[in-house]
């Protein structure tokens, strides 16, 4: 590939800092006084993105077990410093240190990345929900504005994390519409001033109901895809609340998990009965029950009545 500029690589390591935190004031990269800095073909944009895909995103050793040099890129960063304004912590009754503190770590942020020529400094401003340098505190607060918003009947918002899920009920196709947008362009004014990003490939809504066609939902001018099952928490909801799909698809994922231990377990050869029996309990049941509370009740419940129903028969 054509390198179409020319550089060093403190320039290079400061354009990589700039797209893994975008639309922050550009910040000159400090270099030590005795370096020189050495004439290299830069990277074209096209490099650099390729680069920066393949930019390892799994976590580090450290006191939060953040990487605080590189963080996954993600659309959805939350800029801290633009929504935490001081009376919001004066609302939530924090003694005068403490507020002091929480505004502290919003001041001089930065991010760095060691080059040849030594280290590439870049403001950081933006966190994300998950892998943040910032930790849960500062996204449970600006979570809570739209947690705490009066719906109307018919509409509940629960969230975990930044995994947000809609319950929309209502007699009609036309009701359920109307509440559906009323509820989705509230979020969608949320989202916009805190300057996130909703990912239309990960969202997707299920109808529970016998309408034959149900409503069209939009975020802003885009259709939400409308599907049969959605997983949620690790949970496959289908539209027929039967649950089968969420143990079929457990049921895979333990199979997978028995052809591994059986790679390194047989009958009479590799680890000991008592491993194999821990392994079972800490990882094979565990994902085989994992959501029990909200599926496993109506299960049972089947199974009980087919049992009733092929005595009686």
């Amino acid at each position: 590939m054509e390198n179409s500029e020319r550089g060093t690589p403190t320039e290079f390591g400061l354009k990589i800092l700039q797209n893994l935190y975008p639309i922050i004031a550009p910040r000159a990269a400090q270099i030590q006084p005795h370096q020189t800095l050495l004439e290299e073909e830069k990277f074209s944009q096209q490099e650099m993105d390729d680069i920066l895909k393949n930019i390892p995103n799994g976590k580090a050793p450290g006191y939060d077990g953040i990487d605080n040099i590189i963080v996954k890129t993600s659309r959805a960063h939350l800029p801290v410093c633009n929504t935490l304004p001081s009376n919001k912590f004066a609302s939530l009754s924090f003694l005068s240190n403490i507020s002091e503190t929480f505004l502290d770590t919003l001041r001089n942020r930065k991010v760095a990345m060691q080059t040849s020529e030594g280290p590439v400094l870049w403001e950081q401003t933006r966190g994300c929900p998950q892998g943040s340098c910032s930790g849960p505190a500062f996204w449970n607060i600006v979570a809570d504005e739209i947690l705490l918003v009066q719906w109307p009947q018919g509409v509940h918002l629960q969230a975990f994390s930044d995994d947000f899920a809609f319950i929309v009920t209502d007699n009609t196709r036309e009701g359920l519409r109307k509440l559906s947008k009323l509820a989705l362009d509230k979020f969608k004014d949320w989202t916009d001033k805190n300057k996130m990003h909703v990912s239309m490939e990960k969202s997707s809504h299920v109808l529970f109901s016998k309408l034959v066609r149900g409503p069209t939902i939009k975020w802003g001018n885009q259709s939400i895809s409308r599907k049969n099952h959605l997983k949620y928490l690790g949970v496959t909801i289908d539209d027929k609340l039967s649950c089968l799909p969420h143990v079929i698809e457990q049921g895979k994922r333990v199979m997978d998990q028995y052809q591994h231990l059986c790679k390194f377990a047989g009958k009479s050869w590799g680890i000991n009965k008592n491993i194999r029996r821990l392994f079972y309990k800490t990882v094979i049941e565990r994902t085989l029950c994992h959501g029990a509370a909200a599926w496993g009740h109506n299960m049972i419940s089947r199974l009980h009545s087919t049992s009733v129903s092929s005595l009686y028969y």
